[in-house]
Order: structure tokens, then C-alpha cells, then sequence
């Protein structure tokens, strides 16, 4: 799978021939008739299948790599194609309109890449336009010979007004009462091809998205004890209503064309990819009519576990139609017995829910309070740090900051309190040597996420030269063949009233440095360790750093 997680799916099928009949050359030697050139034609081999074999495609959903981890119960229906279409559009008088179909009802999901390669016969020096689809199945409107023939002789903007409706989405789980989830239905975007009678030029890939998007919320128990998650509550999400079979800004290929499909900065029509556009628009408005996602755990979670207890759920495109007040509605709550009390719905910073789009929440269980500063080396004039809270109880730990300039960013974080008291806890920091599974602090470059360095953000200079910058961290896991890059972090300098100055026990820094670019994003994972006698607290906190324009899901 070569490491892409939810990586957008391709199928597998024997070649096809798009047959066209041909003009018969017509010679007349009794007049003087010109002869009608014979027309030629062209083999076009076109790629169904993830963006990898094209363009790269970038939705909330994906950036160099997938959503899902590869050992992801999921990832196989995810990937699942049961049977495929391709509309050819062809140019005739300025516009595009439907010239034919073809199909394959047989997929092989076995290959890991599932690549399908469909040959046809196009006219040399036309204009072509394709769309695909897939697994129709998956839909509430099931007949697909009704949705198929009424393509047929549509013009391109008729076509892309096709409204269908998602079935309920547990529907796509496999479950108690769906043995064999749902096929997940998937389109593309228009790509416009010219036939050319040069073989090498005459190669196209489609990518196709995903109808329904995802939430998936890790939940780390930090608390230093054994704690029990009784429910989660997570909406409001759009549960009935149409939307559109093809990408509904697919008209314009405005996500598409500029390589940053769905991220909705800017104004105009840029602005309109914030939020998705519905057939009906009474449909649109649904945050007055959504319902939470509830899950009912009463589940025991371990403290300091290997890795985040993990909840998924299928969802509807939803939209939100009041971005310009950046405020979220869209929220999530925690029920959880062995820490304080805290069942306010918290603020997840997303705003509306696209096709193929994977929500990440992550939340921190704990009952410690933490302080991170983020400190320019030019500051402006009267400014002040940026201050950031991590409180205790169940938070999401992903914070946003916004810098104005590039160059060198101080990061520092204080532990201000854990488990109800103000000292006796220190922070461990790696010391040279360690054994197996044990953790220390550390800051790193978070990988496998969407904008994990956005554009080369942060400058991860030369581990030769720059050492106490980039930091091979081959203690948590890395080699020199397959490196993990992260911060040397440092205890700030304390002084106990007189002259002697020591290591702080509950503070430290790092520093990272912002390249100048336009606009771009990069996460970093800062994981600080606490221990007190033989409690040991593991603490993962993730900071978004954000260089440019705002906007968009945060």
C-alpha cells in the first residue's frame, strides 16, 4: 500500500476498446469530389485510481500519505470497488456533452494498489472530457441502468447536477446487523484530454473521492491511572438529505486545478470550497435538524497505553453557513469516571465535513494543567508571546498558532500542575541511554498527517552542522536508514535566589525555524513526561503552526 493511508481507491480490470465506427472514405471517380479524409483514431489509457499515479491530490482527507493506518480495520472496504464507470465527454461547439459510458462490473481488490488501466479508441486532435464513478450500490438510489441512462445525451452542467442520497451511515459499518457493510460510493473530477496521435502523450489518471467523510477520535488516558470512558458525544452532523454524484464545485475544478482541492482560503470563488453546496439548498442549512454521534463505552482505558484508544465513525457531507463568524459549532464531550467532572461539550475547531474528509480529534485525559508559549524572534512593537492552556480533564490537545513571520520561533512549555498538586513532579528528559519502551521528552514533526510540514514550513535543517536544531531521535524508534527527526529540548535555568543557577524541573524550550513562504501548515507533536516517586505521566500535546492566510477547517 506503500504506506498511504485511506489512499483513494483504484480498481483492477482487463483493458477495454471504446469501439467507434469509422467514416467510410468516399470517392466518386465519375465527378470531381473531393475524397473525405478517412478519420483517424488513437488509443487512449487511462488510470483509474489514487492520486499517486496522477497529480497529488489534496483534500482534508489526504496529503502525501492516507488517512488510516495500514493495520486499520477499515482500510479494505475502504479501498473496496465492486464495479466502475467512465463517462467520455466529447467538445462539440464550445461545450462538453455525454458521447458514451463504459463499464466494468469486476474489480480485483486484491492488488494492494488495485490499479486499473481502460483502453479506448479516441479521434485524433478531439477534445475529450471523463468522469468516473463507482460502487452505486452504496447509494440510497440503487437502480443504477436509471441513474446510467440518464447521463446519456446530458450536457455537462445537466450532468453535474445529479443528486443522489447516501444511505444511513451505519450502513457502511460492519456490524451486528451489517454482516457486509455498504460499498462507499466514489467520483471524480472532470479531466480533459486531447487525443494526439503520439502514443506517449495519449496517458490520463483519474482519481476518485469518496461520498461520505469520517471522524476519528484518538483518546490517550494521561492521567497516570486506570480511568473509564462511559460515553462520547460528538455532532452536530447532517443526517438526511441529497447531495450532488460529482465533487459539487466540479464545474469549476477549482480544488482540483489548484492542487489544493477542498481547503477553501481566500475569497470569491475560492471561499465557496469552505463549504459544500447541496441540490437542494433547504437541505443545506441542516445544523438545526443534525444529530450527535453518541457512543456508549463504559470502557476501562489504561494509562500511559501504547497507543490512543481509538473511536471511527462514518459521516454525511454537512456544510456551515456561518464562517465568517470562525466560530465552530461543531463539538464533542467526554463522560469519564476517575477524574473531575467535566462533561461540557469542547470545541473541536471544525466547521462543516467535506466528501473524503477524515476529522482527527485527538483528546487528552488528564489532570494536569500545561502552559506553551510560542516566542518571535522579531516580535512587534508592544507585542507579547503567545500563550497556549492545555487545562486538565478531557481536551482536545491540538492547538493553533498563527505567526506573522518567518524565522527563528521559540517554543517554551511549563508544567503548572498535576494531579492537584504544584511540585514534587519533574520532567524527564533523555539522558544518552535508555531501554525499550521507555519515553522521555521530546518535540518532533508530527508524520502521516495532513500538512505534517505544509511547503517545507519549518526548515528541518542539517543534523551535521545544526545539531541542537534537527535531532536524529533514534531512541524512539528511528535508524539511519529510516531516521525520526525531532528538537533537542533544553530545561530553562532557575535560579534558587542567590547566584547558582540549576535546571528547572517543569520547564523547557525548543526552537524551530519558519521559512518565508506564502501560506503553509506544519504540526508538531510535543510529548513531555512527568514523573513523581514511581508515578510516571505521559502527556501528548500537538501545536498546528500556521504561516499566512486563515481559514478553512482549523
Amino acid at each position: 500500500m506503500k504506506n498511504k493511508l485511506y489512499k483513494t481507491a483504484k480498481a483492477v480490470a482487463p483493458s477495454l476498446l471504446l469501439l467507434l465506427f469509422l467514416l467510410p472514405a468516399c470517392s466518386d471517380e465519375s465527378s470531381n469530389t473531393p475524397d473525405i479524409p478517412e478519420t483517424k483514431y488513437a488509443k487512449l489509457t487511462i488510470t483509474l485510481g489514487s492520486a499517486d499515479s496522477a497529480r497529488p491530490s489534496y483534500t482534508k482527507a489526504m496529503g502525501d500519505n492516507d488517512i488510516f493506518n495500514t493495520d486499520s480495520a477499515d482500510l479494505a472496504h475502504e479501498h473496496f470497488i465492486k464495479d466502475w464507470w467512465i463517462v467520455v465527454m466529447k467538445l462539440n461547439n464550445s461545450s462538453f456533452s455525454v458521447d458514451s459510458i463504459i463499464s466494468n462490473t469486476t474489480a480485483n481488490n486484491v492488488d494492494d494498489d488495485s490499479e486499473t488501466e481502460v483502453g479506448m479508441d479516441l479521434i485524433i486532435g478531439e477534445t475529450y472530457k471523463f468522469y468516473a464513478f463507482t460502487n452505486l450500490d452504496g447509494l440510497v438510489t440503487t437502480d443504477k441502468d436509471e441513474v446510467l441512462n440518464g447521463l446519456k445525451g446530458k450536457s455537462e452542467a445537466d450532468m453535474l447536477n445529479l443528486a443522489v442520497t447516501m444511505q444511513e451511515m451505519d450502513k457502511y459499518v460492519k456490524d451486528a446487523t451489517h454482516t457486509t457493510p455498504a460499498e462507499i460510493p466514489m467520483s471524480s473530477y472532470g479531466y480533459t484530454h486531447v487525443i494526439t496521435d503520439d502514443p506517449n502523450k495519449n496517458q490520463l489518471s483519474i482519481c476518485l473521492f469518496r461520498l461520505l467523510g469520517k471522524v476519528s477520535i484518538d483518546v490517550t488516558n494521561g492521567t497516570g491511572k486506570e480511568v473509564t470512558l462511559n460515553k462520547i458525544t460528538m455532532g452536530k452532523f447532517r443526517t438526511t438529505g441529497q447531495i450532488f454524484l460529482f465533487p459539487y464545485d466540479a464545474t469549476t475544478n477549482l480544488g482540483y486545478e489548484k492542487g489544493n482541492l477542498f481547503v477553501g482560503q481566500g475569497q470569491g470563488d475560492e471561499y465557496k470550497l469552505q463549504s459544500p453546496d447541496f441540490p437542494n439548498e433547504n437541505d443545506a442549512d441542516e445544523r438545526t435538524k443534525g444529530k450527535d454521534k453518541e457512543f456508549e463505552l463504559n470502557q476501562s482505558l489504561a494509562s500511559n497505553a501504547d497507543k490512543p484508544y481509538n473511536y471511527s465513525f462514518y459521516i454525511n457531507e454537512t456544510s456551515y453557513k456561518n464562517q465568517e463568524t470562525n466560530a465552530s459549532d461543531m463539538t464533542i464531550a467526554l463522560d469519564v469516571s476517575g477524574v473531575e467532572k467535566d462533561l461540557a461539550p469542547k470545541n473541536t475547531k471544525f466547521y462543516f465535513v467535506r466528501r473524503n474528509d477524515l476529522l482527527k480529534i485527538p483528546v487528552l485525559i488528564s489532570d494536569a494543567s500545561t502552559n506553551v508559549t510560542v516566542s518571535q524572534k522579531h516580535m512587534p512593537i508592544g507585542g507579547l508571546p503567545i500563550q497556549l492552556t492545555f487545562p486538565n480533564g478531557a481536551i482536545i490537545s491540538d492547538q493553533t498558532v498563527h505567526l506573522d513571520h518567518a524565522g527563528e520561533v521559540k517554543i517554551g512549555y511549563e508544567l503548572k500542575k498535576l494531579n492537584g498538586q504544584t511540585s514534587g513532579w519533574s520532567l524527564k528528559y533523555y539522558p544518552g541511554t535508555h531501554t525499550p519502551g521507555e519515553q522521555f521528552c521530546n518535540a518532533r514533526v508530527m508524520e502521516n498527517v495532513e500538512h505534517s510540514n505544509d511547503e517545507g514550513l519549518i526548515l528541518e535543517g542539517d543534523t551535521a552542522t545544526n545539531e541542537d536544531m534537527w535531532t536524529n531521535l533514534k531512541w524512539l524508534g528511528g535508524t539511519d536508514t529510516q531516521p525520526i527527526y525531532g528538537y533537542k529540548l533544553t530545561p530553562d535555568k532557575v535560579t534558587d535566589g542567590g547566584s547558582q543557577e540549576t535546571d528547572s524541573p517543569t520547564k523547557g524550550s525548543f526552537t524551530i525555524r519558519v521559512q518565508e513562504v506564502v501560506s503553509g501548515e506544519a504540526k508538531i507533536k510535543l510529548t513531555l513526561v512527568a514523573t513523581k516517586d514511581e508515578t510516571e505521566v505521559v502527556l501528548p500535546y500537538t501545536l498546528t503552526i500556521k504561516f499566512g492566510k486563515k481559514g478553512g477547517n482549523a
